[in-house]
């Protein structure tokens, strides 16, 4: 042990369990250290941790954050590394909370986790899944292939994870990352009522709408390029490149972002509307079952439905999106004007041309999307059963993949919507004017004049845009999501303070208190002292050096006065107290709620995908 004196000293704050261990436990405590430990000098710091943790199966792009995580916890005396009393102290506790969450999952107290147990885990809090999914889960822990698993399998498989909390452990796997490609007709992420309470769903919508709104600026020079392919068509321009430099030629650079910012504010009412009527389709599918996840298909027809309410609601943002990336140099002062001459020229149902190919694009985006993206996804954990959970780069490759093949599915569809939108059937579609702004209309005269690839013009700009556009939307819905985190730890931080303000305060006053209780005590002697004494008795008072002889009668007026005071003192001390008590409770409880909070964007931060 180091001298008394030594201040970086990890024993004088870890008690050291050595004394009290087996020496089994002992020495696997010592050895798991020196394998963290990689440069040998007896201390871990977080370096050293992200640098083994892969050996320990954390995968790849939770190291940093699983060893940040355990330094904090394990890291007693602040001094930014972790010694071997320090580390046996933390890990023994920890093992002690992975111990009673074991037990507490072993209902037949077998001492093993079979799948049953371990679906009826999941449903307590409020996650449905199958005997499938609930084996391939165990297998991940289990190491002997009996397909259910004991506590040592169990720990190992947990050591480094930042909390024992079994919500947390399963609220980790069931969310993945916000892709944004510009296409508003994907099916909404779940949340538990636990993660509605706990304002995650609000953070959640607030990066995905500034991810969105970065990526689609990022990508909307494409986008535009898109419309303008889907209008007028290669024929006009000969290819890509031309048609870029007509509208650089017209326009010049910023005409590249026409139509963007109406883009950009749309993401908020419309993922705000189809997250609200996907909670509450969510809630009448699950009627009399509340408690049960959905399943893929009811998830597809929930999300159907609610993309049709949310593009209902916010379809003339679309048609103005679309008649803004298609003007000319002057033909609108902005988003206000435009709509005014389009109303004022074509009427109120301009607003809604195109609306129904719109809708009957939505489900077989919506459907392919999501059936493309859970199926790659499983796949991958099919095989790869050892590894937590699929990388960044896994998740945004079966994002691309599958918001690719929903467009493939979807494209003609949006086509012919973008033509209705921009009107250009008046001008190649014969008949008339009835005929010619229909949707069967349209699909004739591209079928006609430009055969069955004509459905799919401008399509390879919107698929030059997919890659670009989930990888800045990933990376900006990360960062947002950190940075809230990070607020609110900092305001959780100065709650805390206050907290700890209040109980001051409350400590002072109850001191007060009990002085106060200690001096009427006494005074009451001192006045049953008085009643007993002769009217004509002589009471003496020390003033200083000096004792003086005073009147019997004034002084039961003095004590019965200060017996008044401190009745009166204490009463008022009594109403601080009990206003303290409900400051007090005020703020545990949103102590409580903001942790509740600050665990969840943790979780969140640290999945990273």
């Amino acid at each position: 042990m180091r001298p008394a004196n030594s201040v970086d000293t990890a024993s004088e704050v870890v008690p050291h369990y050595s004394y009290e261990l087996p020496i089994q436990e002992e020495e696997r405590f010592e050895k798991l250290f020196r394998q963290l430990d990689v440069n040998g000098d007896g201390r871990i710091d977080i370096l050293e941790l992200s640098q083994s943790l892969h050996k320990h199966g954390v995968p790849d792009n939770l190291k940093e954050s699983y060893a940040t995580k355990f330094i904090q916890q394990s890291d007693l005396n602040q001094s930014g590394d972790v010694s071997l009393a320090e580390f046996i102290y933390y890990v023994r506790e920890h093992e002690k909370k992975l111990q009673l969450l074991f037990t507490n999952l072993d209902t037949d107290k077998d001492g093993r986790i079979k799948v049953n147990e371990l679906i009826t885990a999941f449903r307590e809090l409020g996650v449905a899944i199958s005997r499938q999914e609930a084996a391939q889960l165990l297998k991940r822990i289990d190491k002997d292939g009996s397909l259910d698993i004991g506590f040592n399998e169990w720990r190992d498989f947990l050591l480094f994870h930042p909390t024992a909390d079994l919500s947390e452990i399963i609220n980790y796997w069931r969310h993945s990352t916000y892709l944004d490609v510009g296409e508003c007709v994907a099916v909404p992420d779940d949340f538990t009522m636990q993660e509605m309470l706990s304002g995650m769903w609000w953070r959640h919508l607030m990066a995905g709408g500034m991810a969105g709104a970065v990526s689609r600026t990022a990508t909307a020079p494409l986008d535009r390029l898109k419309v303008f392919l889907q209008v007028h068509g290669l024929n006009k321009f000969g290819s890509l490149a031309a048609c870029a430099r007509h509208m650089l030629h017209e326009g010049g650079v910023r005409s590249l972002w026409r139509g963007n910012g109406i883009n950009v504010m749309k993401i908020a009412p419309e993922s705000a509307i189809k997250f609200m009527a996907y909670e509450k389709l969510k809630q009448y599918i699950k009627s009399g079952s509340p408690t049960r996840d959905l399943g893929m298909y009811e998830r597809f027809v929930a999300g159907s439905i609610a993309g049709c309410i949310s593009q209902t609601t916010i379809y003339p943002l679309e048609v103005l999106k679309t008649r803004l990336s298609l003007r000319t140099t002057g033909q609108y002062r902005g988003i206000v004007d435009a709509a005014k001459k389009i109303y004022s020229r074509e009427g109120a149902s301009v607003f809604f041309r195109g609306y129904i190919p719109n809708l009957l694009g939505i489900i077989p985006y919506a459907g392919i999307d999501l059936a493309v993206y859970e199926t790659l996804k499983k796949r991958w954990l099919r095989n790869h059963t050892d590894t937590e959970k699929p990388s960044v780069l896994i998740l945004l490759g079966c994002g691309t993949i599958s918001s690719t093949c929903g467009q493939i599915a979807s494209y003609p569809m949006a086509l012919v919507r973008t033509r209705l939108q921009a009107a250009v059937a008046l001008q190649t579609v014969g008949g008339g004017p009835t005929a010619q702004l229909t949707m069967t209309g349209v699909f004739r005269t591209i079928l006609a004049t430009e055969g069955p690839a004509g459905l799919y013009r401008g399509i390879t700009p919107n698929f030059l845009k997919v890659a670009p556009a989930v990888s800045i939307s990933y990376v900006v819905y990360e960062h947002c999501r950190q940075a809230m985190a990070e607020a609110l730890q900092k305001k959780m931080q100065q709650e805390v303070e206050k907290f700890k303000a209040i109980q001051k305060e409350y400590q002072t006053v109850i001191s007060s208190r009990q002085q106060l209780d200690s001096q009427l005590t006494e005074n009451n002697g001192v006045k049953e002292e008085l009643t007993l004494l002769e009217s004509d008795a002589n009471v003496f008072k020390l003033i200083g050096p000096v004792l003086v002889k005073q009147d019997l009668e004034e002084a039961r007026q003095n004590v019965n006065k200060r017996i008044d005071y401190i009745v009166a003192e204490t009463k008022r001390l009594e109403k601080t107290i009990e206003d303290l008590d409900k400051k007090q409770d005020t703020q545990r409880e949103a102590l409580g709620k903001l942790q509740q909070q600050l665990q969840q964007a943790q979780v969140k931060a640290a999945m990273k995908a």
